[in-house]
């Protein structure tokens, strides 16, 4: 089952969307990142063919770019509830938010 896709902006103005592979309350190691806003290296290996999606990426490699790019601007809220964290020691977390 796939997600939906989350915008995440880096502080630098560097952008991805990103998508979890599994339910938010599940571990998992890869996610699918599409269109980021420039080229980047640690992304070519995992880059589907003629296309702008990288549908395996590992939470290692995402936590690096971001950490790259001066870490996540702003937490994203997927709905009422829950936010997404790109967090830099290499793990992304989709926390429920409490009032």
């Amino acid at each position: 089952m796939m997600g939906p896709d989350h915008f995440i902006e880096c502080n630098d103005g560097f952008a991805f969307y990103l998508r979890e592979h599994s339910p938010a309350w599940i571990d998992y190691e890869r996610v699918e990142i599409s269109y980021p806003s420039e080229a980047s290296p640690l992304l070519k290996a995992f880059r589907d063919s003629g296309s702008e999606i990288y549908p395996s990426v590992p939470i290692p490699i995402i936590s690096k770019i971001v950490r790259d790019h001066g870490g996540q601007k702003l937490p994203v809220k997927v709905d009422a509830t829950t936010v997404v964290f790109v967090d830099i020691d290499d793990s992304i977390t989709f926390a429920m938010m409490t009032e």
